[in-house]
């Protein structure tokens, strides 16, 4: 599954959430339009700018502080609220999947990669509904409205400015992306791994005393943790290393823009309030190239958890099905096989009401496997089962 898929997948989950949506992105621009301003006023005073006076500077500065600080509380309030109930409702599917795909499908499936899908997987969606559309749609605008800004500076400022927000928002996490994916995807193999170990040797802990295996089992654990360790060490390297970059791409572009003013012979006053505007308004910008590594442990879970939401079962519910009294079962010529692996063949068994039976063989001959079909845990590969006549698989 391709991320633009998960990602789709993801994003319409919020769609009934899209008025909190919209006031956290409208807060959250605000908010960084405040704090934009605060080092752009300064520099206005510093040159005697003759848009304000000094005494509304200093009370702009005042309410662009404060407000600030209200904005971001906001904002950050409406995206956690929105990711809370997302992840409520994520987590009521999942179990909702869990309970249509049991008991035969999770037979088979690893406890410890489910225990780690249901807990820390959806939890890492938070990053995705709390800080990633939100800071999206935030940058975007915010990015607009700073480069509507540059453009009464002079066209040739506002086209930089925008080409530099491209840079750092768009062309840095897309890149960045592609390459830390595979990382964020390994490591949370590598977690669900080390959790389903833990649980065997738990669940194991008086066999592995029993037969002196401990040594062993703790050399496995040490292992799989080692093997974590060292995924989590690449991906902070690759982290590490997109902070810098992007930093660098900020400085530079910014030294860019003194540069362009410096050859157009600008006069001082707009030099300074332009680059002082240019370098204070990539924080939202540079909020998205660092996405592009923290999601790529989001795009993991998430690929993850939708995988387990479209899996089919292996038995399909039967609603409206018929009533039985269940007087007489009836075992008709059953074949079944797991996979490759036939346990039962041309089987036929009748069972009274009140009656009493005992079902004897060694093992793997195929008694458990008989009830479960008795109970329709898995469906027959041939023949029926009926229940007072009934095939049990429309009851």
């Amino acid at each position: 599954m391709s991320t633009i898929q998960i990602f789709s997948r993801l994003i319409k989950l919020v769609f009934p959430l899209t008025g909190f949506m919209i006031c956290a992105i409208l807060m959250g621009v605000a908010g960084f339009l405040c704090a934009i301003f605060i080092p752009v006023l300064s520099s206005m005073a510093l040159v005697n700018n003759p848009l304000f006076s000094f005494h509304t500077i200093v009370i702009l500065l005042f309410v662009c502080a404060l407000l600030r600080g209200i904005l971001r509380y906001a904002e950050q309030a409406c995206n956690h609220y929105i990711a809370f109930k997302l992840l409520a409702r994520i987590r009521n599917q999942v179990f909702g999947a869990l309970r249509k795909l049991c008991p035969a499908k999770l037979e088979v499936k690893d406890k410890g990669s489910l225990i780690s899908l249901i807990t820390s997987d959806i939890e890492l969606l938070e990053v995705f509904y709390a800080h990633t559309i939100s800071p999206i749609c935030i940058a975007l605008v915010t990015s607009l409205v700073c480069v509507g800004i540059q453009m009464q500076f002079g066209w040739i400022y506002g086209l930089y400015s925008l080409l530099a927000y491209v840079v750092v928002g768009v062309v840095l996490p897309i890149c960045i992306s592609k390459q830390s994916r595979q990382i964020g995807v390994e490591y949370r193999k590598e977690a669900a791994n080390l959790n389903s170990y833990v649980l065997e040797s738990m669940r194991g802990l008086k066999e592995s005393m029993q037969y002196m295996d401990t040594e062993n089992r703790l050399m496995g654990l040490n292992e799989r943790t080692s093997i974590l360790a060292t995924r989590e060490k690449e991906l902070k390297y690759f982290q590490a290393k997109t902070i810098s970059l992007t930093n660098l791409c900020v400085v530079l572009l910014s030294l860019g823009l003194c540069l362009i003013h410096v050859s157009t012979k600008s006069s001082i006053q707009s030099t300074i309030v332009s680059s002082v505007l240019q370098i204070s308004s990539f924080g939202p910008v540079i909020a998205l190239a660092n996405l592009g590594s923290t999601l790529s442990q989001t795009i993991g879970a998430g690929q993850r958890v939708i995988s387990l939401l479209d899996e089919s079962p292996m038995v399909e519910e039967v609603e409206n099905g018929k009533e039985a009294q269940f007087k007489m079962v009836d075992v008709s010529s059953v074949d079944f096989a797991y996979e490759e692996e036939q346990i039962l063949k041309n089987m036929n068994l009748k069972i009274q009401e009140n009656e009493v039976i005992g079902i004897q063989g060694k093992s793997g001959s195929g008694k458990s496997t008989l009830l479960k079909l008795l109970m329709r845990f898995w469906d027959v590969s041939k023949g029926n089962i009926f229940v007072d006549g009934i095939d049990i698989k429309i009851i």
